[in-house]
């Protein structure tokens, strides 16, 4: 069955699942035990999905293995506003889930880096990548990792116009807001 899953769609739910690992790490409902999951979870989706995206069939496994505990996270500690953005704005423009996760989760992480146990979790997530052990660098491999997997880059290379996203941004705000994901961030979002 992965055998015949494309590249492009490796790439976005690839994404995904890192994107549910640094979200678990990071949530406010974060315990030791979903921190050793979520941190597994990342690092292994991290060596693996460069290698699926080329087609890699044991990659392929491991980023079923990779998806399955980040989830198990995930649905102990919470995620956040990456998701809650993500959400609002697929229902909005109907984008890939995994790919608007790639585009907004190294801005949710600066963001979020101003919650100190934030800021050490994605420190953490780093140093097990082989990067340098704090924020600004986990959100930099991830927009390497973005482009690698020849993701876009912004909204707008989606086919999202600038006018119509400024005529949706109440609505993406409030719905975002309003998200079952937003209050496990360990940030507040509130406008």
């Amino acid at each position: 069955f992965l055998d015949g899953v494309p590249p492009k769609v490796t790439a976005d739910t690839g994404m995904d699942v890192l994107t549910h690992a640094a979200e678990a790490a990071a949530a406010v409902g974060a315990n030791p035990f979903t921190d050793a999951l979520a941190e597994s979870a990342f690092a292994l989706a991290w060596r693996a999905l460069p290698r699926a995206y080329q087609g890699d069939r044991a990659a392929k496994a491991e980023m079923l293995y990779a998806s399955c505990m980040a989830g198990v996270a995930f649905n102990a500690a919470g995620l956040g506003i990456c998701h809650s953005l993500a959400h609002a704005l697929g229902g909005r423009f109907h984008l890939p889930h995994g790919r608007l996760n790639a585009l907004i989760l190294p801005h949710v992480i600066h963001f979020n880096a101003a919650d100190g146990t934030a800021a050490e979790k994605y420190g953490r997530l780093a140093r097990l990548c082989g990067l340098a052990a704090n924020p600004r660098s986990l959100a930099a491999g991830l927009n390497r990792l973005r482009a690698q997997l020849k993701l876009p880059e912004r909204l707008s290379a989606c086919g999202v116009e600038g006018k119509e996203l400024t005529a949706a941004l109440d609505g993406l705000a409030e719905a975002a807001q309003a998200d079952l994901c937003a209050p496990s961030n360990p940030r507040p979002a509130a406008a």
